[in-house]
């Protein structure tokens, strides 16, 4: 299963933002993944810089283009009960319904797809509902039992990224999130009683920023952002803005592995690099020592 993963649009309907033109940065993330062709896209919050229903609706005819299925789920910037006006909502989905969707699960024959709303009204804090902890724990069960992974897309991320001002307003249960996936190995595994294992991965956004994080065993992942990114090593307690290229998560989920990339979306001419596999350069190496101008070099027979 392949999929791609995108986060903090921010997108305004009425001018730019911070300089930044975010309806086309949108544009051109959904092309690059639109050539890319995944199964299915996830959006993990701050679809609308300023919550509103005109953006909300250009959104969705946005995604709406990519005729694969797209399911969103709400950040901090974002008004859930807004959103659910113009994404239809459902407690669960088929993979193969198109358009975007607004859901807590999807299931697909490779994995269990978890959504969950970290929302707090008027605060850019995130926090996991009881509700949402008790869904964990369940598919992860579940996953276990049919031996497919579980993949969780969330907007908070659930560990410290060092950066002062995002940190003051991240998912503060995050224990309790942690917590609900069990014990977890080295590896990213969730270990059974029986002594099978899950893959599970976490998906968020929120930082700005793409960066791995293995927290409590769990990888974990944090998004591009479409919009602008948080400037690099602002360790004063500062949110500072940075007109990075926009990008997107491109993830392979196989039989036994999760790889997943940042793809940054950028002008930057690409070019061939000449490739000479690595035995044709030790022999052409080997032939340069022997070579009769190397004669002083040679071995003697004797």
């Amino acid at each position: 299963m392949r999929f791609a993963v995108i986060s903090d649009l921010h997108v305004r309907i009425d001018g730019l933002l911070y300089g930044l033109d975010t309806q086309k940065r949108l544009d051109d993330v959904l092309s690059d993944i639109d050539r890319e062709a995944p199964d299915l896209v996830v959006v993990t919050g701050d679809l609308a810089d300023c919550a509103d229903l005109g953006s909300y609706r250009l959104i969705k005819e946005r995604l709406e283009s990519l005729s694969r299925p797209v399911y969103v789920l709400p950040g901090n910037h974002d008004d859930p009960v807004q959103m659910r006006q113009i994404f239809p909502a459902a407690p669960a989905v088929s993979v193969f319904s198109p358009g975007g969707y607004f859901t807590d699960a999807v299931e697909t024959d490779e994995a269990i797809l978890l959504f969950l709303t970290t929302t707090i009204p008027n605060t850019a804090a995130g926090r996991v509902s009881p509700e949402a902890l008790q869904q964990i724990r369940h598919m992860r069960r579940k996953a276990i039992c049919s031996q497919r992974a579980l993949l969780v897309f969330l907007h908070h991320p659930p560990f410290r990224s060092g950066y002062i001002g995002m940190d003051a307003c991240a998912l503060e249960n995050r224990r309790e999130f942690l917590a609900a996936f069990g014990n977890v190995s080295p590896t990213g595994k969730t270990p059974s009683q029986k002594g099978s294992e899950v893959t599970a991965g976490i998906f968020c956004g929120h930082l700005h920023r793409p960066m791995a994080s293995l927290v409590e065993g769990l990888p974990c992942w944090t998004v591009p952002s479409v919009a602008h990114s948080l400037a690099a090593f602002e360790r004063s307690g500062a949110v500072r803005a940075a007109a990075a290229p926009p990008g997107w998560l491109r993830g392979t989920l196989t039989k036994d592995s999760l790889v997943c990339e940042f793809v940054e979306i950028s002008a930057q001419p690409v070019f061939p690099i000449p490739f000479i596999p690595l035995r044709a350069r030790v022999e052409e190496q080997a032939l340069k020592v022997l070579s009769p101008a190397n004669d002083h070099m040679s071995l003697r027979k004797d």
